[in-house]
């Protein structure tokens, strides 16, 4: 596994016993000064994913999960060395608490082999995580297309849009709520 470098200034990662009660006062609803509660309600998020939804998921296939107590929000980085040194990939939760997420951001980088063998699998999987009006093997397989055919893509399934993009060496998922759909 590699570690994660994270260049904000006052990001703190957390242990163990540390993240649940940083994720139990966030869950709370508390507020950062920089953020209005009014502000933050007014964001639509994914409708009915969690941190642990996506956490404990990408745990499953041996990603290394943090979290981090920024400025504003927690956010979670989860990470995962390509076999033989041939890649990365990093997925990032943003959100207000763990049961509130804005977006999430999937990225894979290929130094040693194709960016299409190597994306594929991480980015369909990440494309099949739980959410309200979910529908896994539609996102999975027009992520796999997408990827397949390279350029900017972008797809809507629920209240939920899915966009991919990227270059020789890497590709990004983005999921996040479609606008004007309302959040829960």
């Amino acid at each position: 596994m590699f570690s994660t470098v994270d260049t904000r200034r006052e990001s703190t990662p957390l242990s163990a016993s540390t993240q649940a009660e940083a994720e139990a006062t966030t869950a709370q609803g508390s507020p950062t000064p920089e953020i209005s509660p009014t502000v933050q309600s007014d964001r639509p998020v994914i409708p009915g994913i969690t941190a642990a939804d996506i956490t404990l998921n990408l745990e499953k296939k041996g990603f290394d999960c943090d979290l981090w107590l920024g400025q504003v929000n927690p956010q979670w980085t989860c990470t995962l060395q390509l076999p033989g040194d041939a890649g990365e990939a990093r997925v990032v939760v943003h959100g207000y608490s763990p049961t509130r997420i804005l977006y999430i951001d999937a990225t894979v980088m290929a130094w040693h082999m194709s960016i299409v063998d190597a994306a594929t699998p991480i980015l369909g999987y990440v494309a099949t995580l739980p959410y309200e009006g979910a529908e896994p093997e539609k996102a999975r397989d027009w992520v796999k297309q997408a990827i397949a055919a390279g350029g900017e893509h972008t797809m809507v399934i629920g209240a939920v849009r899915f966009r991919v993009y990227g270059t020789d060496f890497a590709r990004t998922l983005e999921i996040e709520p479609e606008e004007g759909v309302p959040s829960p």
